[in-house]
């Protein structure tokens, strides 16, 4: 059997790659060293990995940022503050439904990519419970929760402070109201989504002082 033809090989020439994080750092170099190419490059790859590192530090909270925070990073912020993003009997179902009815949702199995799969449609049995046993919150009703979360978390309990907490949360100026009945009830200006008016609702998240109770919560859809 003839041996198999020879491939040339061309080397590749050898390039040495810095980080630009060093730059800051080598530019500091005075002009007695500046000019001498071996020293300049060891002292780019050295100072460029602790660059690097510096830069991934530096970027960590940014990943964590309530505002922005997404997916395992949210859930991180919920081990932080003490909320999970599942949560027990609150939400009330949606019904599987025909395609002429606009507000029927398809079966589980059919649900729209961008649309929890916990909402997805299902068949009501006599008997059974219009709401979730558990509920898998998606990101966005989840922020908002997590924000409640925190506002709860650090309230003093007087009402100016609980109004500020809860204008954070639903960024217009909410109204908490004194009965006089060691009840607050409290009106939100704004129109919130279906699951987060279930959660203030029917969770004990809103800020409250201690042995005070929320009474009625208004949003303009109630």
């Amino acid at each position: 059997m003839p041996a198999p033809p020879a491939l040339p090989l061309t080397p590749a020439p050898f390039v040495l790659v810095l980080s630009p994080n060093a730059a800051p750092y080598t530019a500091l170099v005075t002009s007695e060293h500046n000019e001498k190419p071996n020293y300049m490059a060891m002292l780019g790859l050295v100072l460029g990995a602790f660059a690097d590192t510096l830069a991934v530090v530096n970027s960590i909270p940014s990943y964590y940022d309530l505002d922005t925070a997404v997916g395992s990073q949210l859930d991180a912020i919920g081990l932080w503050v003490g909320q999970s993003r599942v949560i027990g009997t609150v939400l009330t179902l949606g019904f599987f439904g025909f395609p002429d009815d606009p507000a029927a949702l398809t079966m589980g199995e059919l649900h729209n990519s961008s649309f929890n799969a916990a909402y997805a449609g299902v068949f009501y049995e006599l008997g059974g419970t219009y709401e979730t046993n558990t509920s898998v919150l998606g990101d966005t009703d989840y922020r908002t929760l997590l924000r409640l979360r925190v506002v709860r978390n650090q309230s003093n309990g007087l009402i100016g402070d609980i109004e500020e907490g809860l204008n954070y949360v639903f960024g217009a100026p909410c109204q908490v109201q004194d009965t006089g009945a060691k009840i607050l009830n409290i009106i939100v200006p704004v129109p919130v989504s279906s699951v987060t008016e279930a959660l203030v609702k029917q969770l004990d998240i809103l800020p409250r002082p201690a042995g005070i109770a929320i009474g009625t919560v208004t949003f303009p859809s109630s």
